[in-house]
């Protein structure tokens, strides 16, 4: 059994994974060099921004034990007063050691608030 689950806060949120071992659940551990989504912007709007929330959110187990994911980080264009949302799906593969792995990364399709 696996459990995926993620804490969404304001600024971000966290993501945990556990495998179950005999009675406990263990975390497994996430690559720490995840990618961000790579956010397209109009002309000029990328002058002056502020990243004001990056979140982590499991979406669904795939057949072969990997986990569909989607990294979401939400910036506010200080030239156009426009929040631009990019989010990027990828899958995490995990080693028989507990570790997680980048096994497949989707491309990032952004949305604004207008």
């Amino acid at each position: 059994m696996r459990v995926a689950y993620s804490i969404h806060e304001h600024s971000g949120g966290v993501m945990s994974v556990h495998f179950r071992k005999g009675s406990a659940f263990l975390e497994v551990l996430l690559p720490d060099d995840l990618p961000d989504p790579h956010i397209r912007f109009r002309k000029g709007a990328d002058a002056e921004v502020r990243t004001y929330a990056a979140t982590l959110t499991p979406i669904r187990w795939l057949p072969l034990g990997s986990l569909k994911i989607t990294c979401e980080q939400t910036v506010l264009s200080l030239v156009e007063n426009v929040n631009y949302t990019g989010t990027l799906p990828m899958a995490i593969g995990f080693k028989r050691s507990g570790h997680g792995f980048l096994q497949k990364l989707g491309k990032t399709k952004t949305t604004t608030d207008e």
